[in-house]
């Protein structure tokens, strides 16, 4: 993340827009598959499946966080909606933005400003 701190002057915005996978949970990857499959597509992981893939390969937010805090001020993050950016449409989004609002789905998307340090 030094790299990105290189190619910002001293007090330059850096908008991160991030999934978290330590949020990303059984309950979420069930309601994205449930979602799919009203959406007519085949999947053929189960939720279990799908959550353990995604942590083996994603870094997980407060590690982004840790390696840009070397050359940015960062702010706390914003929780939201994001999987319905995975192949689900927008119009899916104020869905999953209600599910966050009952308790029913973890908040998987983190949006954060880091300033770089001068």
């Amino acid at each position: 993340m030094l790299r990105l701190a290189d190619v910002l002057k001293p007090g330059g915005l850096l908008l991160v827009d991030e999934f978290d996978i330590a949020a990303f949970d059984r309950r979420a990857a069930s309601w994205w598959l449930e979602q799919r499959v009203l959406l007519g597509a085949e999947d053929h992981d189960t939720a279990d499946e799908l959550v353990d893939k995604h942590r083996a390969h994603l870094h997980p937010l407060d590690r982004i966080v840790d390696t840009l805090e070397a050359g940015f001020d960062v702010s706390v993050p914003v929780r939201g909606a994001y999987l319905y950016r995975w192949g689900l449409g927008d119009s899916v989004r104020s869905v999953e933005e209600d599910a966050i609002a009952r308790g029913q789905l973890p908040a998987v998307g983190a949006r954060l400003v880091a300033h770089r340090k001068r």
